[in-house]
């Protein structure tokens, strides 16, 4: 019996060792540190910062031209946010998600509830590093049948990353 704590002590320094040398990526001990949910990502600095404010243009297939605006977060290659299109006196709000892949290239869903019809959208863009436009297109893949359209925003503000380096021009913090 006294020999079962010291076997849970082994397992238990055998365990925490296994774990320390999953949690990073490179060969520096500091690197296999586990880091939390909110940590740094050592890829981060390699991909643009989506996070922040938009505002620009919307066709709708089905309401014409209108304004929209966007409040976008990212968390490595996810991005997610609420975006308000307003045609007339109409505005419709969406949740959107999109997965980055080529630093740039977003491909996502977005759901709104357009009158009574809940609408499932699908949803591509592009991010221009360049101009800090989010560019995109979309869908109707439930409700809303037939709905499509464009939409052109510019990017005002940025949210920090926590591992961004400052820019020297385009949007500034939030």
């Amino acid at each position: 019996m006294k020999s079962l704590p010291l076997a849970w002590a082994v397992a238990a320094a055998i365990a925490l060792l296994a774990c320390t040398a999953c949690g990073g990526s490179g060969t520096s001990p500091s690197s296999s540190v586990a880091q939390g949910a909110f940590g740094r990502s050592g890829d981060d600095a390699s991909k643009p910062n989506i996070s922040g404010e938009y505002a620009g243009t919307i066709d709708d297939s089905e309401s014409g031209k209108g304004h929209i605006v966007a409040v976008l977060a990212q968390h490595r290659n996810a991005v997610g946010g609420t975006l308000v299109a307003t045609e007339g006196t109409t505005s419709i709000s969406n949740a959107a998600v999109w997965t980055v892949s080529g630093g740039t290239t977003l491909a996502g869903s977005g759901a709104a509830t357009v009158g009574t019809v809940a609408c499932v959208y699908s949803m591509n863009a592009a991010y221009d590093t360049t101009h800090y436009r989010f560019k995109g297109s979309y869908k109707a893949v439930s409700g809303c049948s037939g709905q499509h359209g464009t939409y052109d925003m510019k990017q005002k503000c940025t949210y920090d990353r926590g591992s961004d380096v400052r820019r020297e021009s385009g949007p500034k913090p939030c």
